[in-house]
């Protein structure tokens, strides 16, 4: 298991959090779409957001926003236990029931980590 913390986001976090996201959008969806100012605003209006954070820096974040929970791990991260501790703090956060994970359809190793933490829905905002 690898060795890693979660803990509430700081300010300071932020320019990590974007990097990790903008590397995500090229790899899924070929070209960075929702570019640092709209994703600030959208951290922002966040019911929580958490870190997860390893020798090496910033790995990993999630934000809950009402029912809805974004979780991202970088790839060479994954699969080590990360994403479900941020999805198991940002559940804690929540202040209201989450039931939906944003991005599932755009990820192809998003279903299987969603069903494993009991999801099955998930929907794309930026693409509705």
């Amino acid at each position: 298991m690898a060795e890693f913390t979660i803990r509430p986001a700081r300010p300071e976090d932020a320019d990590a959090a974007f990097t990790l996201f903008a590397d995500w959008q090229r790899a899924v969806l070929g070209e960075v779409e929702i570019q640092r100012e709209m994703f600030m605003s959208s951290r922002a209006a966040a019911d929580g957001l958490f870190v997860a954070e390893t020798a090496n820096g910033l790995v990993g974040d999630v934000a809950v926003r009402g029912n809805g929970i974004d979780v991202g791990v970088a790839p060479g991260w994954r699969r080590r236990g990360i994403g479900t501790a941020l999805l198991t703090a940002a559940e804690e956060a929540a202040t209201e029931d989450p039931v939906l994970l944003v991005g599932v359809a755009h990820e192809p190793s998003a279903a299987p980590f969603a069903q494993a933490n009991g999801r099955s829905r998930g929907r794309f905002p930026a693409c509705e």
